[in-house]
């Protein structure tokens, strides 16, 4: 399993869209699938994405979503301290062990916790309880960098720094700009508005540099295109308001990241952690699960703008009892033609109980 680092600059700023129009917080596997392909075709041509289609369609090649990660920088002598690699905390029940003050306020605060380390998402998938079909976790007990994220303490171990000083940590933030849209025939101001945005901070704590990152888990299939197109999103950007500046990173690494090595693909039970966009006959093996919404416009074809077609997925940390492999399906709206427009909801699982 191949790790790819995208390393950011300070206040590096993206916007992540969603259905809405609102900003989400992390980047989609279906929208990095559409980014490697379009990169794919600047560097190549047309003529290698049906190749590309199929290694992925055929389980020969998959990916996550991208997510955070924050590396901690001994500030004088610049050495990688440590490592946090974020990942979605699965959506299933988890036993409120130990818990401290109201059930109700247990379980807000376990919902405002979104994400968890790596650490903390082996150790959980490892407290499934097979009769209460739920996690035996001790998800309070955790804590939290900005609310959202939650990690191990002992994944700390060895540094001098405190939960405190790092739970204010605020290292996302959501900033707006004012903006006026301006008529393209006319060339007059149109309408007033708020672009909003996000914005990656770097910071200190202690004798420590916080540095924030993104990255994506991929395996199988690493192909010549393919690790090209991914070294090339560091200059093409991800997401919306490229024009303007967002969306870039300083530079791509690849590795074989230990964190990950007890993640497996066998289980009785899996997590997904992609979007996933399952076939008919998968729909049984579905236990805990959101919806969520994908549409949107096509990035190439010209002044002439045309709308995907609206589907529904499965959100990252959705669970099956069965492995669901998801589908790539095609979605060229009509009147387009100048090639065809693929959505993939393929998953990538991550087994447990039973099998770990």
């Amino acid at each position: 399993m191949k790790t790819f680092k995208l390393f950011i600059n300070d206040r590096g700023k993206y916007h992540f869209g969603d259905s809405r129009d609102e900003l989400a917080d992390h980047f989609s596997s279906d929208q990095l699938f559409s980014a490697l392909i379009n990169n794919m075709v600047l560097l190549y041509g047309s003529d290698v994405v049906d190749n590309t289609v199929s290694i992925f369609e055929n389980g020969e090649a998959k990916f996550t979503s991208i997510y955070y990660g924050l590396d901690i920088i001994e500030r004088d002598t610049g050495e990688l301290k440590k490592t946090l690699y974020f990942l979605p905390k699965p959506i299933c029940g988890i036993s409120l062990n130990n818990m401290e003050g109201s059930e109700i306020w247990a379980a807000k605060r376990i919902k405002r916790i979104e994400y968890i380390s790596a650490g903390a998402f082996d150790r959980l998938l490892a407290s499934w309880d097979e009769d209460k079909r739920n996690f035996a976790f001790d998800l309070l007990g955790l804590p939290t960098i900005d609310v959202k994220f939650g990690y191990m303490k002992e994944e700390l171990h060895g540094l001098d720094v405190n939960v405190e000083e790092l739970e204010g940590l605020k290292f996302i933030k959501q900033n707006s700009r004012p903006r006026v849209a301006i008529n393209r025939n006319s060339n007059k101001s149109n309408v007033f508005y708020y672009q909003e945005y996000l914005e990656v901070c770097r910071a200190e704590v202690n004798s420590y540099r916080i540095e924030p990152f993104m990255y994506f888990l991929f395996d199988g299939s690493l192909t010549k295109e393919l690790k090209a197109s991914i070294s090339l999103l560091a200059d093409e950007g991800i997401g919306g308001m490229r024009s303007m500046g967002m969306g870039y990173f300083t530079h791509i690494e690849e590795s074989d990241e230990k964190q990950f090595d007890n993640f497996r693909d066998n289980g009785r039970y899996y997590v997904s952690l992609s979007a996933c966009y399952p076939g008919q006959e998968e729909t049984a093996g579905i236990m805990n699960y959101e919806l969520h919404k994908k549409n949107g416009y096509i990035f190439s074809g010209g002044r002439q703008l045309f709308r995907k077609r609206s589907i529904r997925v499965l959100k990252e940390g959705s669970i099956f009892n069965m492995p669901v492999s998801g589908q790539i399906i095609e979605l060229t709206p009509q009147g387009f033609d100048k090639h065809r427009i693929y959505f993939c909801g393929k998953s990538f699982l991550i087994g447990f109980g039973g099998g770990r």
